[in-house]
């Protein structure tokens, strides 16, 4: 059946909406330019720049439901029109646009990790590269465990830590990977999700080791780089059962996302009533 109308959403309805679903069971559509993308962008979202989209590029399901969004809601009504002629099945436009936006967002950082994959794209890299990136950002949350004689940031990073590690596990398995392969592999460069530096990173968060809200806020950046991180391996992965791995570790990042922003609603409530 082809849809009558496009449907027009606002960015906490758009959240919303991503939320209740798997991310294999819906697009996020970024039709902003790239410079725009990489300067902030939704998490989990596919960069496909409007003139590339009219022009019948991207891979994009129409059976799915898609979420089209540019900066001030514009070039996303194009976006969404051409869908509705093409057929798509479930189309939602974000009117006020990405500059109205006030949630977790992700910035592509000077150097991305994955340009240090090959464009064919190999799984068994992709594995090493991620799990990598997952040590590094636990190394992080230990570095900053030994900082601090703060409860509450402690127990909070503890549970940072645990969460990386299970994945790291999970990686590990599905691809051999040992601590050793890491120690010699190219991908042992000291930095954590979103290619920034493990060490500079410490020094950014130090200051905020006696504010375990504000530590969580910054960890809610970091997980929502890895949930983006996954999202982008799965976009370059042909093979199914590989493209459905990326999918379930993109899916438990987005998990962690939602139970850090959990824990801080929880806190900023606690200091609420305490005052």
């Amino acid at each position: 059946m082809i849809p009558t109308s496009v449907k027009v959403i606002s960015c906490e309805q758009a959240k919303s909406f991503c939320a209740n679903l798997r991310v294999e069971e819906y697009q996020l559509v970024d039709v902003r330019q790239p410079e725009e993308y990489e300067e902030g962008h939704f998490p989990g979202a596919l960069l496909l720049p409007l003139e590339n989209l009219l022009n019948g590029e991207g891979e994009l399901n129409p059976l799915l439901p898609t979420i089209v969004y540019c900066h001030s809601g514009f070039r996303s009504a194009a976006a969404a029109m051409w869908m509705l002629q093409k057929g798509f099945k479930e189309i939602y436009n974000i009117q006020e646009g990405f500059s109205n936006w006030a949630g977790p967002q992700v910035a592509g950082p000077l150097f991305d990790p994955l340009q240090l994959l090959p464009l064919e794209g190999d799984f068994h890299l992709a594995l090493e590269l991620a799990f990598a990136l997952e040590q590094g950002t636990q190394i992080l949350y230990q570095k900053l465990s030994e900082q601090t004689s703060n409860v509450k940031t402690k127990n909070l990073l503890y549970c940072l830590i645990n969460l990386e590690e299970r994945h790291k596990t999970k990686i590990a398995q599905r691809g051999k990977i040992t601590q050793a392969n890491i120690e010699v592999s190219k991908f042992n460069l000291g930095m954590l999700e979103g290619g920034y530096g493990i060490e500079q990173s410490a020094e950014q968060l130090l200051p905020y080791m006696d504010d375990p809200t504000a530590l969580l806020s910054l960890a809610m950046g970091v997980e929502a780089q890895a949930f983006d991180f996954f999202m982008r391996l799965r976009s370059i992965e042909q093979d199914e059962d590989k493209r459905g791995f990326f999918t379930e570790m993109a899916n438990e990042e987005r998990g962690h996302l939602s139970m850090l922003a959990r824990f801080l609603e929880a806190m900023l409530i606690q200091t609420k009533q305490e005052r």
